[in-house]
């Protein structure tokens, strides 16, 4: 079955973790690691805009796998997932992003 051949690990890690990596590493230094909340309250977040962020970076993946046409019908869902999850929140979710800036060391 093609569906057991899929996945997309899907791992957000902590602004430690991210800290980690890069020290483990070795090749640059940390100039800035931080975290930025984007407030996702308000009339501006729709089921649609979280949808294309999640097709964003999934969709060629998915194409790519099980044929362009799938990806129609199956982000349908997802938007009507996500819609359903947007009125379960009582609370408006906040999105977190890493600003990095690195510098290579020089040895």
């Amino acid at each position: 079955m093609k569906s057991n051949s899929f996945d997309v690990p899907y791992y957000v890690p902590s602004l430690e973790e991210m800290k980690q990596v890069v020290d483990r590493e070795g090749s640059f230094e940390s100039e800035i690691i931080e975290t930025i909340a984007i407030d996702q309250r308000g009339e501006n977040t729709t089921a649609k805009e979280v949808t294309n962020s999640i097709r964003c970076f999934t969709e060629s993946l998915i194409s790519h796998h099980f044929g362009i046409n799938i990806t129609y019908k199956l982000f349908d869902i997802v938007n009507d997932l996500v819609i359903r999850d947007l009125a379960r929140q009582a609370v408006p979710f906040e999105l977190i992003s890493f600003i990095v800036v690195l510098k290579r060391k020089i040895n």
